[in-house]
Formats: structure tokens, C-alpha cells, sequence
């Protein structure tokens, strides 16, 4: 089972957290240690534990990304109107602070989609391994629809559609009973629409 996740830190918050994966990845080793015993039982509720995790890692990084982007606009704007102001002792601090979660909301963004595959892979594993062949496929589809929801709102943020359309190919990857080529082309779909957003985002 896997747990390839990577992250860096730990806190309550995407803003306080370097490290936005430490609970996903507790549970998701629990799973596994409970699987390799062959207590499956005990591995499900891990499985589905670490999949509502990924879940709410996926929905807080769009929600705190959002933030953060109006957040920085109104900053901005209010910055520009009271620079020769703002000079004073927690100036730097205060920088420091925004870049941290700055870099939080992007690190949760980009890991977000991958932990949300893994987790689906994991429970799907587990589904096959007491004959559920078809709730196997339907959760590996189900999280290739949210990533392909994602990838293609026009309104998500852009590092997050980025990061979903790399891993829709990955969502399909073991998919059993189901045709293939219709999925592909969404897939195909969407990463073409992430493109075109990229394409149009201004470099400076």
C-alpha cells in the first residue's frame, strides 16, 4: 500500500503548517501495518479515515488558497496606499509571516491531489482484496471526477488545477472493469484547459 506523500511540517492550519500531511500519513501507515497482518478490518476504517483526511486537506487548500489570494490583493492595495507608513519594527515579521503561509497554501496544493489518489488506490486494494472488484472501480472513479472538477473550474486556484491534471492519469491507473478511452479523453480534456489557464497567466 502506498504512502508516497511529502510535506513539511506540522499545525491546525494550511497557514501554520509546513507539513500538511503528518495526519494522512498516520493513518495511512495504521492501515498498512493492520493490512500486512491481514486485520482488514481494522485496515478499512484507517483506509477510509485517511481518505476523508485527504479529502479535507483537497477542500481546505482550494478554500485557504482562495483566501490568501484576495487576502493579498486587498493587502496590496492597502499597502500601496501607506507604504511610507508601514515602515516600523514588525515590518520584517510580518513579511516573514505571509511568505510562511504563502508557501503552506502552495505546498497543500500541490500535494492535495496526490494524497487524495493514494488514499482512493489504498481502499481500492482493499476492496479487491474481499472480492468488491466493482466499489474498487467506483472509488478510484469517483476521484478522478473531483480532480477533473477541479481541473477544470475556472474559478479554482491555478497551482491546484495544475496539480489535479497531473494526477488524473494516475487516478486511472487501476481502474479494472471499466472502459478507458472516454475517461482518458476528459482527462486529456482537462489538463488541455490547464494548459490554456497557464498559457494566459501573466509572467510578471
Amino acid at each position: 500500500m502506498a504512502t508516497d506523500a511529502c510535506g513539511h511540517g506540522e499545525g491546525e492550519g494550511v497557514e501554520n503548517t509546513a507539513r500538511v500531511d503528518v495526519r494522512w500519513r498516520e493513518l495511512t501507515e495504521a492501515a498498512n501495518a493492520a493490512f500486512a497482518r491481514g486485520e482488514l478490518r481494522a485496515a478499512r476504517v484507517s483506509y477510509e479515515e485517511a481518505r476523508t483526511e485527504a479529502a479535507r486537506i483537497l477542500d481546505r487548500a482550494s478554500r485557504e488558497a482562495r483566501t490568501e489570494a484576495a487576502r493579498v490583493h486587498v493587502g496590496a492595495a492597502r499597502e500601496a496606499r501607506t507604504e511610507a507608513a508601514r515602515v516600523h519594527v514588525g515590518a520584517a515579521g510580518e513579511a516573514r509571516s505571509e511568505a510562511a503561509r504563502a508557501r503552506a497554501v502552495g505546498e497543500a496544493m500541490r500535494i492535495a491531489p496526490m494524497l487524495f489518489v493514494i488514499a482512493a488506490q489504498n481502499l481500492a486494494e482493499l476492496e479487491r482484496r474481499e472480492g468488491g472488484a466493482a466499489r474498487a472501480d467506483a472509488l478510484l472513479l469517483e476521484a478522478f471526477e473531483r480532480l477533473v472538477r477541479v481541473a477544470e473550474d475556472p474559478s479554482a486556484p491555478l497551482l491546484l488545477r495544475a496539480s489535479c491534471g497531473r494526477h488524473l492519469a494516475p487516478a486511472l491507473a487501476e481502474l479494472g472493469g471499466v472502459p478507458l478511452q472516454p475517461l482518458l479523453d476528459r482527462a486529456n480534456a482537462a489538463q488541455r484547459a490547464v494548459a490554456l489557464a497557464l498559457s494566459n497567466t501573466p509572467t510578471s
